[in-house]
């Protein structure tokens, strides 16, 4: 018996020699399913059905499809490797919160093997079909294991008390697992939370990798290392659920939430300084509200936020503490509505939001306010090129908000717009273009944060709307785009009223001037309507444009009927503050039509230039410059200027203007020290004050060897590219940054479309590295 006894334990130590030198097994099942039965593996060493089910030294191959049961805690092996994109599914039919089952994997970190290895295209899903409550299954990575998850890691579970999930075995300090996925890891529905490693083990989320939660009852977002290039989707919570975001930099990439099963409020309580490198989405939350936050947080959107099916408020201000602060890519409502603050009856702080990047609200979605807090939210732009913003949908002035204008680069309103207040306080603050839209402040009192700020460098471009209600003074901060034309109107009666303003460049309309005017400003008038409403106002004009004695300033209005300009007078406050002069009617306006300044006297407020025209033509070898101008008066000098990048400039000639006059000039000047390629121009106007003015950019391409042609240099909506013999070539239109905007195939000559180009200078590159540049003007 003794002899036997040793035979046996020789032979089962030598068995255990043997997978000591790293046994690897495939499986060839199933004679029963079980992971314990040794005839259902195939041991690769020997070719032939295993004699032993896998032990803490066997590597496992799964190459093909393969449904596994484990009936019994304990199972271990050396590591997994799924691969040849092949789906493997390990179920457990026990286990508890009190007592897992696992699956221990023991590869060591300096081992060939990873622990557990799933490649691309390959699938590895643990289930727990446990039906009692708890069942907990998972893989257990011992200390000092690593694994690679570049197919897909699934945790699952067939009832709802299924809990599948990672069992992390390490809790010796300075004995890491180190996990690395670049692809998924889901946790299905019925999976259990993701448990996080403990320090100083870590997991790390690379490029085009994807966390996916789709589980009932809450997500939790593992602690991790996330490339900006990672995916967080959350889908699948039913009611509130218990969100937590795991890690201490909780920086991600990005964030995707689509739960048509919500069926009540989800607070997101994002942690203070939460960062998303690229877009957050809320996609569908069934009708219910989606709060990515409830505490006075920073958090940071570096691409777009974008809202559809969904009911989503940024801050619901209940506590009273600082702003909520968001900092955001673009803002894209398409369908639900987005609201700044959500809680009608909040008493905490306003919530602050930041835009980079475009405003777009679709089409039956909306952008709101439901807080009655007195402290508005604010919307500030603060990009840093020029930000669009559409309102093809709803943007709702029942509460109050701000928008705050701080981009130097400018918006553009590519709908109508209305909010209840406007800021245009910061410096340089940057314009609003309306393009034909108009841009309303609804709010009809004139306290401080219904209108802030106007200046040279923050102000409306385009058409600007208020409504009234009181006989205060409203104000229009509207211009040119690098000067200040402000409108007042002041209603004379504190009746519902609403008007609108628009600074038209250029002359006014042709008429005859009154009785005691001299003349009138040849280059600028305001287009003064009112759109709702029958109340007469006080009309106060703002330029500085050529105004020497403000007091000899008038108030001009036009009488379309009779092609006649009015006179409404001046109240004997005109003055000039800080080079902007005003000047106020002395009569009500009773009709609104065009508003002009005359002037009552001829030597004084010679009122400015107008430049009707500035072009460049070639002759052999020269560029020559010609330009006219109308009304000239007080015009000292015209120094004109060269350029090759369309931005640095120098003087090349200096013309003395030919004095004042209601008749056009014309000037004429030849340049032949030009540059091979496209030479750019400008003139640099300077008055008898030292006010200076310059015109707008032209060019002219020298390049006569070039065998392109374009034109004309200075488009606005179409320009024609033409090759020499009708040569076939590729083509990109580049933007002064470097960015691509356009490209395409040309064959002899094409017209391109150039209407939707921002304003400013661009280059066309051809196939054979030719270059020629244009004005989008």
């Amino acid at each position: 018996m003794f002899k036997n006894l040793l035979t046996i334990i020789i032979a089962v130590c030598f068995t255990m020699f043997s997978f000591d030198a790293a046994a690897q097994y495939k499986w060839q099942g199933p004679t029963d399913g079980l992971w314990s039965t040794a005839a259902n593996w195939l041991d690769v060493s020997t070719g032939a059905t295993a004699t032993l089910a896998p032990i803490g030294t066997t590597n496992i191959v799964f190459d093909a499809p393969a449904d596994i049961s484990i009936n019994a805690n304990g199972s271990v092996c050396n590591s997994i490797l799924v691969t040849n994109n092949a789906t493997v599914t390990i179920k457990s039919i026990g286990g508890s919160s009190s007592s897992p089952w696992s699956l221990t994997m023991n590869s060591p970190t300096s081992a060939p093997t990873k622990a557990l290895q799933i490649d691309a295209g390959s699938k590895l899903d643990f289930r727990s079909t446990n039906t009692a409550a708890g069942g907990y299954f998972g893989p257990k990575p011992l200390s000092t294991t690593t694994i690679l998850i570049n197919g897909t890691l699934a945790f699952s579970g067939t009832t709802t008390l299924g809990n599948a999930k990672f069992d992390w075995g390490n809790t010796a300090i300075g004995s890491p697992i180190l996990m690395t996925v670049n692809g998924t890891i889901l946790h299905d529905l019925n999976s259990g939370t993701f448990v996080s490693p403990l320090a100083p083990s870590t997991a790390t989320f690379g490029a085009n990798s994807i966390f996916e939660s789709k589980r009932a009852g809450g997500f939790q977002v593992p602690t991790a290392t996330w490339d900006s290039l990672s995916t967080i989707k959350i889908s699948g919570i039913v009611g509130s659920g218990s969100p937590a975001w795991g890690g201490t930099a909780y920086t991600y990439g990005a964030f995707e939430y689509d739960n048509p099963m919500q069926s009540a409020t989800v607070n997101f309580s994002m942690q203070t300084n939460t960062v998303f490198k690229r877009h957050v989405k809320i996609l569908n939350t069934n009708g219910q509200k989606v709060r990515l936050n409830s505490t006075p947080n920073n958090i940071t959107v570096k691409g777009d936020l974008e809202v559809a099916n969904s009911l989503v408020s940024l801050g619901n201000g209940t506590a009273a503490a600082s702003a909520v602060g968001y900092n955001l890519g673009n803002v894209i409502v398409n369908s639900g509505t987005l609201s700044l603050q959500e809680t009608a009856s909040s008493t905490g702080a306003a919530t602050y939001t930041k835009v980079k990047g475009n405003i777009t609200v679709a089409t039956g979605a909306t952008l709101n306010n439901l807080s009655t807090n007195p402290t508005a939210p604010t919307l500030e732009l603060n990009g840093t090129t020029n930000q669009n913003i559409t309102a093809a949908g709803t943007v709702s002035t029942a509460q109050l908000f701000t928008l705050k204008m701080n981009n130097p680069a400018g918006a553009t309103l590519l709908t109508n717009l209305t909010v209840p207040q406007l800021d245009l306080s910061s410096a340089p603050g940057g314009v609003i273009n309306t393009g034909t839209n108009v841009l309303t402040v609804s709010t009809a009192n004139t306290n401080l944060n219904t209108l802030k700020g106007g200046s040279a460098t923050c102000h409306v471009v385009g058409n600007m709307k208020r409504n009234t209600a009181t006989s205060s003074n409203y104000i229009f901060p509207i211009g040119t785009g690098t000067s200040l034309r402000t409108v007042k109107v002041q209603p004379t009666a504190a009746t519902a009223t609403s008007y609108q303003a628009k600074l038209a460049l250029g002359m006014p309309p042709a008429g005859t001037l009154p009785a005691g005017i001299d003349h009138i400003s040849p280059s600028e008038s305001w287009d003064i309507t009112q759109p709702g409403g029958a109340v007469s106002a006080f009309i106060s004009l703002s330029s500085d444009n050529g105004i020497t004695v403000p007091s000899e300033l008038s108030v001009l209005h036009f009488n379309s009927v009779s092609s006649a300009w009015e006179d409404l007078g001046n109240d004997a406050s005109a003055a000039t503050v800080s080079g902007l002069s005003t000047v106020t009617s002395m009569n009500a306006a009773t009709s609104f039509s065009p508003f002009a300044m005359g002037a009552t006297s001829a030597p004084n407020n010679p009122l400015p230039v107008k430049l009707i025209r500035f072009e460049a033509a070639t002759t052999q070898n020269i560029v020559n410059l010609s330009w006219e101008t109308a009304f000239e008066r007080n015009a000292s000098t015209f120094e004109v200027q060269h350029g090759t990048d369309g931005k640095s400039f120098k003087t090349f000639a200096t013309l003395q203007a030919k004095g004042n006059s209601d008749s056009n000039q014309k000037y004429n000047l030849s340049h032949s020290n030009y540059v091979r390629g496209t030479n750019f121009y400008r003139l640099h106007l300077i008055d008898n004050d030292a006010k200076m003015e310059y015109s707008n950019v032209i060019n002219v391409n020298m390049d006569t060897n070039n065998g392109v042609k374009i034109y004309p240099s200075t488009a606005t909506d179409f320009m024609t590219i033409e090759l020499e013999n009708d040569d076939e070539s590729t083509f990109q239109i580049i933007s002064s940054t470097g960015a691509i905007v356009m490209e395409g195939n040309l064959i002899g000559k094409q017209n391109i479309s150039v209407a939707n180009l921002h304003k400013g200078v661009y280059f066309i590159k051809m196939s054979d590295n030719k270059t020629i540049s244009f004005i989008k003007q």
